[in-house]
């Protein structure tokens, strides 16, 4: 089989790849000293990518590599000021605390697969400055009954500013509703 096949034109012998079947343009094997080509490709493709100029000289040309695309690119002088800035994703702030009780957060960890006998659930309490955890063990995760540990922990270390929970605005707003019960002067304030 061969590998290459010989062309003349212009009175100039030229590497070619062997014609296939059904084949109408010839590709060419480009020499060293013939780099142009893959400059005019870059001008041509409007300062595109490797594969898209790869793409174009892979139709008239056999041996142009993507290793010689890359380094053309690399230096071309237009082509670093085209780059895509990259876009900052979403910058998260951090929550600053400066005192005890600024923020507390509130969940409940369902143990009902590995209970502990009519212990059912875990009670989580978080000081987000200190991150200190109440832990408390609970039979139900009736709002009566989360109120009552929360208040007994309120009563040892001070209601916070914010109590926060990630089971939702129902949960939050039954727990302070049965707080508001056996502490009338509790205040509430959302937003």
């Amino acid at each position: 089989m061969k590998r290459f096949a010989v062309c003349t034109i212009n009175d100039e012998e030229r590497l070619i790849d062997p014609p296939q079947p059904g084949q109408t343009a010839m590709k060419f094997y480009v020499r060293t000293d013939e780099l142009y080509i893959i400059a005019e490709a870059h001008l041509a493709t409007e300062h595109k990518g490797r594969n898209v100029i790869q793409t174009m000289t892979g139709v008239k040309y056999a041996n142009v590599t993507k290793v010689a695309i890359q380094t053309f690119i690399d230096l071309c002088p237009t082509c670093p000021t085209k780059k895509r800035v990259e876009r900052k994703g979403l910058t998260v702030k951090p929550m600053i605390f400066s005192q005890l009780n600024d923020r507390m957060q509130i969940d409940l960890v369902d143990m009902q697969t590995m209970a502990d006998g009519e212990w059912k659930w875990i009670l989580v309490c978080q000081d987000h400055l200190t991150k200190f955890i109440h832990l408390r063990p609970l039979k139900s995760k009736h709002a009566a009954a989360v109120a009552e540990h929360v208040l007994s922990i309120f009563l040892v270390f001070g209601a916070p500013t914010v109590l926060q929970s990630d089971n939702g605005r129902e949960f939050c707003n039954a727990i302070i509703e049965s707080l508001k019960e056996t502490w009338p002067e509790l205040t509430i304030v959302h937003g």
